[in-house]
């Protein structure tokens, strides 16, 4: 998906989760003003670019937030003028040209490690081939350094499992991240529960957070995304959902709501 804005006086609050750009020959965002516009802040998310000639590119006063992207093989991968849009956070950076114009020195230096014990900047950014699937499916491949290396924090978690790998911490990329159930899974989903059952059989939500979460079953899982809600309820402990007699084999997962 890719999304163009205009320009003109006031402020604006744009957010980009769970995209995918391939082969742009301009900017997948780009962030201009003119000499009315007041602050505004832009959120880039869980988003892959592969073969962009910019990744993101802003000027203040816009204060861009860009956290567990993946770029990969940009002419230029970030792009700033100005202070701001400084927080740059668990992205991973491969085979661009440039990685970061106009930002300080600190970002993409190798002082640390990440929460996985990959090389990263202070920022926790990575600097490693996110081994795609392939070169025309950006899945993360099973042993990809992208896999949990997004932000720790529960608000980021990932909410199903494929199409994101490891545990609920956030992976890096498109297929992570809270918005990864919109995506049709590839493979059945690990985080659910398949039961062949002629007797009431109770299944439990341990939520990693409180929140309005929605419990939702399909008959099979494959390369379909029918899933069929069943109810939805605020939750902070565990909750048990008993099946009914007789329904047959179901799947079951639940959706933490934004």
């Amino acid at each position: 998906m890719l999304i163009h804005g205009g320009q003109g006086a006031g402020h604006a609050s744009p957010a980009f989760y769970a995209n995918i750009f391939q082969n742009l020959t301009g900017a997948a965002l780009r962030m201009s003003a003119n000499g009315n516009a007041a602050s505004s802040h832009a959120t880039f998310i869980n988003n892959t670019l592969v073969n962009c000639r910019v990744g993101v590119s802003a000027v203040d006063p816009w204060d861009a937030q860009v956290e567990a992207n993946a770029f990969v093989g940009a002419t230029n991968a970030l792009i700033v003028s100005g202070s701001l849009s400084r927080n740059v956070e668990y992205n991973d950076f491969y085979a661009n040209a440039t990685n970061f114009t106009g930002y300080p020195g600190t970002y993409g230096s190798v002082v640390t490690v990440n929460g996985n014990g990959t090389p990263s900047d202070i920022l926790y950014n990575i600097f490693q081939n996110p081994l795609f699937v392939s070169a025309t499916d950006v899945h993360l491949g099973g042993g990809s350094p992208c896999i949990d290396a997004g932000p720790p924090d529960a608000a980021n978690y990932d909410s199903c499992l494929p199409p994101s790998l490891g545990s609920l911490t956030n992976d890096i990329g498109a297929y992570g991240g809270p918005n990864d159930c919109q995506w049709i899974a590839t493979a059945p989903l690990t985080n659910i529960f398949n039961l062949a059952i002629a007797k009431y059989v109770g299944v439990t939500v341990n939520p990693p957070a409180s929140g309005h979460y929605r419990l939702e079953y399909a008959p099979a899982v494959g390369n379909t995304n029918n899933w069929t809600q069943i109810t939805n309820l605020i939750l902070s402990a565990p909750f048990t959902y008993y099946d009914p007699v007789g329904v047959g084999p179901r799947f079951y997962r639940a959706v933490l709501l934004p």
